[in-house]
């Protein structure tokens, strides 16, 4: 029987997942004397060689297993309306994940609720809390398996206020922090021989400050426009820099309500990256990043109950990087710079469709296909050997032109093509069939399938099938 709450609205709802990735399980070839590295014993898995042995002996080995995996999602939503001002939205989702080539689990337990109250009506304030405990049962022994275990927790008020002649106004404050535990399994690498390994960091946070004005033409249009900083103390990974600078501009056009128009542009400029030393070398690991998004897509309403859609999204990461290459540990680089090209650009279209039947029956169907460019633009030009890292060499006299400087160059440039380039075009599937039951009861099936393509390696080339039974239910 239905619970009548009044303005307690409380919403429960169960997911099942099967996942089957597209890749068959790559290996890598160890040569003896790997040492695991950890906290205490590790658990042994069902594949490959113990962790806890002191040594493993030569041999392939699984790694980076992408994981055909079963998951179970438990989920409840309230939503309380205390006054008309007043309004608590609160979520809790619980999920376990298990491997079904390793036999390990993975846990994850996450809330977030938010707190909208509006003390005047031009004024909306808004404050929020999320947080996030992911446990891992399997310590990896394999290089970038999994997801360590971390607990995670952000905090963010805003404040809205409607000024004359259709503006509002808003500031907004975050603040994140996350622990990670065991940070030492995952080491990263950033040259191209691995030699160097910087680890994460066990425990990273951020504030973030921003602000936007948004102008609103009755039901017709709106347009808003921002700036967000993020500064981030202690970064976990190389990849993420100590402060985020971010410009956005956000359209939306209506001129009739079976017809809507959108448009969001992005740019991101990044520079201060954390100091890593680097052996051999007086520098540090240098980056400095530019990325640019564009979106546009627009909606159709030929009929009450259905939604066609259709959009198209760009991206392009401007990226330039430290890389080094080292033949001989006693000679040192032979390959030292700081500044190599990289270069990604991503471009994204797709169809949606969605129909409600009667009121009960509702089905959802996408198709995507991205194209994605990726790849390294390295200086290989012999006649720079000087100010790409030998130039000690040369005054001593002990450089050798035609020995380790053009083999480094020789595999840069290899690297810079078919192993860090990405051409992958692909095509991406995904449905949703629902139906609304008796006693506010929902269930349904949610499947996705995509096809991809390697340009380099056709060994990669593969589908991916995942799908999503539910129920739930609504009191």
């Amino acid at each position: 029987m239905d619970v009548d709450l009044g303005p307690v609205r409380l919403t429960y709802q169960h997911n099942y997942t099967n996942f089957n990735d597209r890749l068959t399980f790559p290996t890598g070839n160890y040569m003896g004397g790997f040492l695991p590295s950890g906290e205490g014993p590790l658990p042994t898995p069902s594949i490959g060689p113990d962790p806890n042995l002191n040594e493993f002996s030569e041999g392939n080995y699984y790694l980076d297993i992408p994981s055909p995996n079963q998951g179970n999602t438990d989920q409840l939503n309230l939503v309380w309306t205390a006054s008309p001002n007043l309004i608590f939205n609160g979520n809790l989702i619980y999920a376990r994940l298990t491997n079904t080539f390793t036999n390990n689990r993975q846990n994850t337990f996450g809330s977030d609720e938010t707190l909208n109250w509006r003390p005047i009506n031009r004024l909306l304030l808004t404050a929020d809390y999320d947080q996030q405990n992911l446990i891992n049962e399997f310590m990896p022994y394999y290089t970038f398996y999994g997801n360590m275990s971390y607990h995670k927790y952000s905090l963010g008020v805003r404040g809205d206020y409607q000024l004359p002649a259709g503006f509002d106004a808003d500031v907004y404050y975050r603040y994140g922090n996350i622990t990670r535990s065991n940070s030492s399994l995952w080491p990263q690498f950033y040259s191209i021989n691995n030699t160097d390994l910087y680890f994460l960091q066990p425990s990273s946070h951020s504030n973030t400050l921003g602000t936007a004005l948004r102008y609103h033409h009755g039901g017709t249009w709106t347009a808003r426009a921002g700036y967000e900083w993020t500064g981030t103390g202690d970064p976990g990974y190389l990849i993420v820099p100590q402060s985020n600078n971010r410009v956005f501009a956000d359209v939306t056009y209506t001129p009739a309500p079976w017809l809507s128009f959108t448009n969001d542009f992005s740019a991101l400029v990044q520079n201060d990256f954390a100091a890593v030393p680097l052996p051999n070398t007086p520098g540090n690991f240098q980056r400095r990043n530019r990325l640019y998004s564009e979106t546009a897509s627009f909606t159709l309403r030929p009929l009450a109950g259905w939604d066609l859609g259709l959009g198209y999204s760009y991206q392009q990461n401007n990226l330039k990087t430290y890389m080094a290459f080292q033949n001989d540990a006693t000679t040192g680089y032979v390959y030292d710079d700081p500044n190599v090209p990289y270069k990604q650009i991503s471009q994204t279209y797709w169809g949606e469709t969605a129909y409600m039947v009667k009121q009960r029956l509702g089905i959802n169907v996408r198709i995507t296909y991205n194209s994605a460019r990726s790849g390294m633009q390295p200086n290989v030009n012999p006649n720079d050997a000087a100010q790409l890292g030998n130039a000690s060499l040369i005054q001593q006299g002990i450089f050798d032109p035609n020995g380790l400087f053009p083999s480094a160059t020789n595999n840069l440039l290899f690297t810079s093509t078919q192993i860090s380039q990405v051409i992958v075009p692909q095509w991406i599937g995904q449905s949703k069939v629902y139906y609304l039951l008796p006693r506010k009861f929902e269930g349904g099936l949610v499947f996705y399938y995509g096809s991809y393509r390697d340009y380099w390696n056709p060994n990669l080339n593969g589908v991916l099938r995942n799908f999503n039974v539910y129920v739930g239910r609504t009191w």
